[in-house]
């Protein structure tokens, strides 16, 4: 099969609803496929290496499986497989758990192993083998398990930081203002979209489109799901978060194309006068910065916001957002139009007088971010000079790393500049 034709017959074994219930297939089967909503694998032959049986396993035991997996041997007595199922089963328990040291014992016993499998024999010379296997195995494992770095898994444990991010990221699954903009999104670039079924949707480029490629989708299109269990099972499946390329590429498109970029808007209040302006600004502080730097922990794209009356007073900080904008209407393209020339010098008065309004606020963000940064890593570099005087592990090149990333950070800091996203 092609990669393609392979991918079809992987995701027709995933589907729940009139999905193949088995699939059969060579050795290309255990070689990157997840199979995570599966739980029984029948291995009609044993691999020689340890690595590949481990990984056959692997393509069920992953992210996502919630089942015990059973696995099924099958061989005939009194033949090598039997033999092979005996060693991996009793010298290094391959099929129990995994087995780090599979490689590395299969090395030391692979000529006794070898001349056992060719003449087919199960006599004494088999159960020293096991023997000889069972004991480096578990010689090799305790010196693994002595071996971690214990400071390592003191910080990766996650603990109650984890179980509250865990919370976080959980409660931000099934938003619904995320399929609504995602799916308004794709219809405003022109995106064809095929409900499939399953939580999952089919989204392919059009002849219409208003550019001519999207980021993140390929020229055949691809199948997104917003359900995160739907994703771990399938894995032809994209699942669509506020991160996703998809979801981050097309903000990007929008804001960078000269489309989208202004709107004209009724604003319906009884408290105001018939004929009175608004004027909305919307930029954003974002660095010109690599993402290797690390900048975006300490200074994510931030929106600024200016909302301007006809004086040129900013209303920003005493009108919320949503509640303004759940006021307004829409207006059609030719009377968007009339309402503009009819106030274009004014409209124009007023950008002028909205960019001094956001350099302030960006002065606040620029220095916020610099101060967050400054004491993140400073403190992580006191830490390592303290560390340093009692390990010397610690080298002298990782503290003036940190020092020259606390350098290039405030430059790219210092350098923030307010681009502009929307006008209404």
């Amino acid at each position: 099969m092609s990669i393609l034709e392979r991918d079809k017959a992987a995701a027709y074994f995933a589907q729940e609803e009139a999905g193949a219930q088995v699939l059969i297939c060579s050795e290309i089967g255990s070689e990157g496929r997840n199979f995570q909503f599966a739980n029984q694998l029948v291995m009609f032959d044993l691999p020689m290496n340890p690595d590949l049986l481990e990984q056959r396993i692997g393509r069920l035991d992953r992210i996502g499986q919630k089942r015990d997996i059973e696995i099924h041997v099958p061989y005939m007595e009194g033949t090598s497989q039997a033999l092979l199922a005996r060693w991996y089963n009793e010298g290094l328990n391959a099929f129990e758990e995994t087995c780090p040291t599979g490689r590395a014992v299969f090395e030391h016993v692979q000529e006794d192993l070898l001349q056992l499998l060719a003449s087919g024999t199960i006599d004494a010379s088999l159960e020293t083998l096991i023997e000889t296997s069972a004991e480096m195995h578990h010689r090799l494992k305790a010196a693994l398990e002595k071996g971690r770095d214990r400071l390592l898994e003191m910080h990766s444990n996650g603990g109650e930081k984890a179980k509250a991010l865990a919370e976080t990221i959980s409660s931000l699954d099934g938003d619904t203002n995320l399929v609504t903009f995602a799916l308004g999104l794709f219809d405003t670039v022109g995106l064809n979209q095929d409900d499939r079924g399953e939580n999952a949707i089919v989204v392919t480029p059009s002849e219409h489109m208003l550019v001519s490629s999207y980021p993140g989708l390929p020229s055949e299109g691809c199948t997104i799901t917003f359900d995160r269990d739907t994703a771990l099972s399938r894995e032809d499946m994209r699942f669509i978060s506020w991160e996703h390329p998809m979801i981050q590429g097309g903000i990007d498109l929008l804001l960078s194309e000269d489309v989208g970029t202004t709107a004209v808007s009724l604003l319906k209040n009884k408290a105001l006068p018939v004929g009175t302006l608004f004027l909305e600004l919307l930029y954003v502080a974002d660095a010109q910065a690599p993402k290797s730097s690390g900048i975006h922990q300490f200074l994510p794209a931030t929106p600024i916001r200016v909302l301007l009356d006809a004086k040129g007073n900013d209303l920003a900080a005493q009108v919320e957002f949503e509640g303004f904008h759940r006021q307004l209407s829409p207006v059609n393209r030719h009377l968007a139009s009339k309402l503009v020339s009819s106030v274009q010098t004014q409209i124009h008065g007023l950008i002028e007088m909205g960019d001094p309004l956001a350099e302030k606020q960006l002065a606040v963000v620029r220095e916020a971010a610099e101060a967050e940064m400054t004491a993140k890593l400073r403190s992580e570099l006191d830490r390592l000079q303290a560390l340093k005087a009692v390990n010397p592990n610690i080298r002298d090149d990782e503290l003036e790393a940190m020092e020259t990333q606390m350098g290039e950070l405030r430059g790219y800091i210092n350098k923030l500049r307010c681009a502009w996203m929307r006008c209404v």
